[in-house]
């Protein structure tokens, strides 16, 4: 398992640093306005393609092993992506047609319909890649897998680079873009033609409603995870300045950071769950203490080197410094609700998520107004913190009353009480407090998870002494 997780990482880390490298040179190579357009363009892609997705990629995941009557996952795969790029093609229509205008000033400040077009091109492509990259997720085809994530980030993102580099215009580079990632995705439909798409039964729907059900509680999910993010930010410039927004953002590179390593586990863990839920319950509920050992070493480690850490951003933002920890939460705890809430997805109960998540984002928008006025900018990390804590604790009670994953209970509390405090402790205490109390707790944890660790160490010796053999015999 720890190899298949590692091997689903690659992609998130190579696409961390395919991030950073294009951000140190398109700031370098465009001018501010050039660079806020190629940025709002792409920001406009991925808010439509999380509306039109219309959770059926999250269904595909979902019933892939268990689709409806009479028929495969083939056939599953092949309807919603078909659904998907219908709606996209009528919605890129009217757009480009008789609400181009209106579409540019919305976004982009001045017309453009060439810029509009894109939009709807790089959505298909997106959307195309999308399905054929869950199929082979979902078969544990790790290594086309990583392969086609990682082509993907670099067409998507260092193209607009190579535009750049050759001086195109704003249409161009825009342009550029979009064609090469279609052009990528039908590549691709030509190579998993055979493996993803069946067209037998296309008119045949039976059995389809729970699929679609499952839908429409997964589809505004991903939505309101970035109205959240816009409204936060919008708060912030309201009652401080957009200034600050910078500095609050900075605090989110380190949740990059930390997304790059929990992405392999997430991916690797939905496929994982949805095919064995069934049958291996008791290895499945061993993994969430393994996880939390983990989230705590980690969590650990980036408090202790904050400072080293923050020699990465500019002197102007170092302010976060005192509320890191807590913006940092909010993601780990999310990482955690993976072992602990897969009941609300395996029981086809996804109303419930999405209840807990529209209560969350409510306590953080409040908490967020009425504290900064109160504490300044560390108020808005208090309630991204508080939030995530409410919405782990929900969806794990939820999702344990669905469907068990949880093999020592006080452990598990033990540990989440270890995280809530590391995260306010670098807050509320000096730096000199922070690096006392913040081991301790590292060493609590470790203390009370000793069985895990003795596993862990065994398991590393056997493949110490697998690797020392195999280098022998070669």
């Amino acid at each position: 398992m720890l190899k298949s997780i590692m091997s689903f990482s690659v992609s998130n880390i190579v696409n961390l640093f395919i991030g950073l490298f294009t951000v140190v040179v398109l700031t370098r190579v465009f001018s501010p306005e050039v660079y806020g357009v190629v940025n709002i363009f792409n920001t406009t892609v991925a808010t439509g393609l999380s509306i039109l997705y219309m959770g059926l990629d999250s269904s595909y995941i979902r019933f892939y092993n268990e689709p409806p009557i009479n028929d495969s996952n083939k056939d599953l795969g092949t309807k919603l992506l078909l659904c998907c790029l219908i709606i996209t093609f009528i919605c890129a229509l009217i757009f480009s047609i008789f609400f181009h205008k209106e579409f540019a000033y919305c976004f982009f400040g001045f017309e453009n319909r060439i810029i509009v077009i894109m939009i709807f091109v790089s959505i298909c492509a997106q959307l195309i890649l999308r399905f054929l990259n869950i199929k082979y997720r979902m078969d544990f085809n790790i290594k086309q897998f990583t392969i086609q994530s990682v082509l993907t980030q670099i067409i998507s993102k260092l193209f607009i680079v190579l535009a750049a580099l050759l001086s195109f215009t704003i249409n161009g580079v825009v342009s550029f873009s979009a064609c090469s990632i279609l052009a990528f995705s039908l590549l691709h439909i030509y190579v998993q033609r055979k493996m993803f798409f069946s067209f037998k039964n296309i008119n045949n729907f039976e059995d389809y409603r729970k699929v679609f059900l499952f839908a429409t509680f997964s589809a505004p999910l991903p939505v309101c995870m970035n109205v959240n993010i816009s409204l936060t930010q919008q708060i912030i410039t309201h009652l401080l300045d957009v200034s600050s927004v910078g500095v609050y953002s900075s605090a989110g590179y380190f949740s990059s950071i930390l997304g790059a390593l929990q992405g392999g586990f997430t991916t690797y863990w939905a496929a994982y769950m949805y095919r064995n839920y069934k049958y291996k319950q008791n290895e499945i509920k061993q993994v969430n203490e393994y996880l939390l050992l983990c989230i705590i070493v980690v969590f650990a480690c980036m408090i202790l080197g904050r400072d080293v850490i923050y020699l990465l951003i500019g002197s102007d933002y170092h302010e976060s410094k005192d509320f890191f920890s807590l913006v940092l939460s909010y993601p780990i705890f999310m990482l955690a609700a993976e072992t602990t809430s897969y009941g609300i997805s395996i029981m086809n109960k996804m109303q419930y998520f999405f209840a807990c998540f529209i209560v969350s984002i409510c306590i953080n928008l409040w908490m967020t107004y009425t504290l900064i006025p109160i504490v300044g900018l560390k108020g808005a990390a208090v309630a991204s913190f508080v939030s995530g804590v409410f919405l782990y604790i929900s969806r794990t009670i939820i999702g344990q009353r669905l469907y068990n994953s949880i093999s020592d209970i006080k452990v598990t509390i033990i540990d989440n009480i270890i995280i809530i405090l590391m995260a306010l402790i670098p807050s509320v205490f000096s730096d000199v407090l922070s690096n006392v109390f913040v081991p301790l707790l590292l060493v609590m944890a470790l203390i009370i998870n000793k069985e895990r660790i003795f596993c862990i160490k065994n398991k590393l010796i056997g493949l110490i002494k697998l690797l020392l053999n195999i280098s022998a015999k070669g």
